[in-house]
């Protein structure tokens, strides 16, 4: 037993696989250049850097030997490697030189082998931006070409954090990352779009994109001057007049389209705004809604608890004549908003001269007191809540080109820039915190990040891909067969595989081999199979869970 090595591979060894196939170490090899004097070139280190990042880890980069040191690194890198070789020294070197060559050429370079490679389809796509927040005092000398970690409108309601701004490009086919641009802490949204707009009309000339979704803050009159090239999705945004107006006028209108999912409703009008010719789609989604009677029930909660304020003083006022009562009476509940006055009842009340209430005396006066009884205004609540559920989308595109319901659905794969910030910021999959100093290793840390998240959404593609076409169900969480599965689901499923190697030879072995784990690397394929060992059965027969090969080719 004491000859034996036993490493854990996990599912370490099908990202490892999958970095493999889209050819990440070579691009990045190529494009910065290897060095004689370095065991380790630059896209080695960053494959090291992307496995560590999905790695179901919140070490920080100075780790990263740590997290290698029960890991199998000749099977996965090599022979004559081992964990110390992933010093943070050795990463902060290989961070500095991609900062050197450039992060947003050099993403794009291994983003388009990658989807080159993997057949992304990358004619539709949405961009969006987010911010990363950072602990700790930066200089505030930065070299030319570097990003500034300062303060700015934070996305994440740190205000009292300096930050970096994040740009990310993303095609609709899997939500693969195509460009990444990292700006300044307090660069504009407005100004960002817009350069990325302009970018954008090279690869519409080209007929490389064909069209375009993004957020409300891409719909500007700026950006309106490349609108004639650039065809494009995005969200209105609500503070425009004529998006209040046509929301309201839907509203009243009430003639909606359902689309084919029963998820949506929406109606359609011509429009010409910023002098460009357009098509505004007026939608209702049941996330909307739901997320309106939050907040109109919230707004109401509100005005209810100022009305039992306002209608307890007012009920206290005495009114000398009972004209002057019901005037006040009138005027009173005019400005509630939900809310609607039901009754005023004016009641008389004897003055007596003296304190109390002889008995016998005749009164000297009179005095009017009003109470009021109210209640919801269910008709003004509903016009709140569809108003609020309502929001408007612009396109430039032709009918004849993309319908009313395919302009929906094509909105909705702006998800996929979201769901790629929320697993960049996941400490599941990567570091919480950066833990480095220069702003220039910050922003090449980032593309470390957006390219553990272009590994894990192409590794997502061919699993999802191989089990529609197979036609294949393999188990959720709770065990029930589903027609799809997460890759991350899949990580999770791959925990308990070995790499076994006698110390006396050079072969080793894989234990630990379950009938799912072997039948999920069979779905993805390529360099997973090798890298587990998998024999494939042949061609004409179905496949099967088979036990996996127990001995590696030397």
């Amino acid at each position: 037993m004491r000859n034996l090595e036993i490493k854990r591979l996990d599912h370490h060894g099908l990202v490892m696989s999958v970095i493999k196939d889209i050819k990440l170490i070579e691009t990045i090899d190529q494009a910065v250049g290897t060095y004689e004097d370095e065991k380790l070139s630059v896209g080695q280190r960053v494959a090291a850097m992307v496995v560590n990042g999905l790695g179901f880890t919140d070490q920080p980069l100075s780790l990263v030997n740590e997290f290698y040191r029960d890991l199998p690194v000749d099977a996965l890198f090599g022979e004559g490697l081992t964990c110390d070789d992933f010093d943070r020294f050795s990463l902060s070197r290989a961070l500095d030189r991609c900062h050197n060559y450039g992060i947003e050429p050099l993403f794009s370079q291994v983003a388009a082998t990658a989807c080159q490679l993997s057949n992304v389809n990358q004619t539709a796509q949405s961009f969006d931006t987010t911010t990363f927040s950072f602990h700790g005092d930066y200089d505030e000398e930065y070299d030319e070409g570097t990003v500034r970690v300062t303060h700015g409108y934070s996305k994440d309601h740190r205000s009292d954090l300096k930050q970096v701004i994040t740009e990310l490009l993303v095609s609709h086919d899997s939500g693969v990352p195509l460009c990444l641009k990292n700006c300044d802490g307090n660069a504009s949204d407005s100004i960002i779009f817009k350069e990325r707009s302009e970018q954008l009309i090279e690869s519409f000339k080209d007929g490389y994109v064909s069209h375009v979704t993004a957020d409300s803050k891409f719909y500007t009159k700026q950006n309106a001057l490349n609108w004639h090239i650039v065809k494009f999705t995005t969200r209105v945004p609500e503070t425009i007049k004529e998006a209040k107006t046509l929301i309201q006028t839907a509203n009243e209108e009430n003639d909606w389209h359902m689309s084919s999912d029963g998820k949506t409703r929406f109606t359609s009008y011509d429009i010409t705004h910023y002098e460009i010719e357009q098509r505004w789609l007026v939608c209702q989604s049941n996330e909307s809604l739901k997320r309106a009677e939050k907040a109109v029930d919230k707004q109401l909660l509100k005005e209810r608890d100022l009305i039992r304020k306002e209608v307890l003083h007012f009920e206290s006022k005495v009114f000398s004549c009972q004209a002057d009562c019901e005037k006040a009476a009138d005027i009173f509940g005019k400005k509630w908003k939900l809310h609607t006055k039901l009754l005023t009842d004016i009641t008389e009340h004897a003055k007596y001269d003296g304190a109390g209430h002889p008995s016998g005396k005749t009164p000297i006066g009179y005095q009017y007191k009003a109470k009021v009884q109210w209640g919801k205004n269910t008709a003004a609540v509903q016009q709140l809540l569809h108003r609020k559920a309502s929001f408007v989308l612009a396109t430039n595109t032709p009918e004849l080109e993309i319908a009313d319901e395919e302009i929906v659905a094509c909105y909705k794969q702006q998800q996929w820039v979201e769901r790629g910030y929320r697993f960049l910021k996941d400490p599941l999959f990567f570091a919480n915190g950066f833990y480095l100093k220069k702003p220039s290793r910050i922003s090449a840390l980032i593309m470390i990040m957006t390219l553990s998240l272009l590994v894990y959404t192409i590794a997502q593609k061919r699993l999802r891909e191989a089990m529609k076409k197979k036609n294949v169900m393999l188990p959720n969480q709770i065990g029930k067969p589903v027609p799809s599965m997460t890759i991350r689901r899949a990580f999770q499923v791959l925990q308990g595989i070995h790499f076994v190697k006698t110390k006396d030879f050079e072969s080793g072995f894989i234990e630990g081999f379950r009938p799912l784990q072997e039948q999920i690397i069979e779905l993805i394929g390529g360099s997973a199979i090798s890298m587990y060992q998998i024999e494939l059965p042949p061609d004409n027969e179905p496949m099967d869970s088979g036990k996996a090969s127990k001995e590696m080719a030397t």
